[in-house]
């Protein structure tokens, strides 16, 4: 190999190595986007048929309003 063959692999390695981080890392942030949706769409329907009628029976023995 020539000096400039191997400056070349060289390079190229090395941008191959950032670029599987960077896509690593990206692939963790997409798992926990994810993650998040995931929890938001399942978990905030359970916790309205859980917890939403106590929090209106309170609103309305204290006599809360809106406005």
């Amino acid at each position: 190999m020539t000096k400039a063959e191997i400056l070349v692999n060289k390079g190229c390695n090395i941008f191959m190595q950032k670029e599987r981080k960077r896509y690593e890392r990206k692939g963790y942030g997409l798992f926990f986007a994810f993650l998040i949706a995931a929890t938001f769409f399942l978990g905030v329907p359970e916790f309205g048929r859980t917890y939403w009628a106590s929090v209106l029976r309170l609103k309305q023995d204290f006599g809360l309003t809106y406005c």
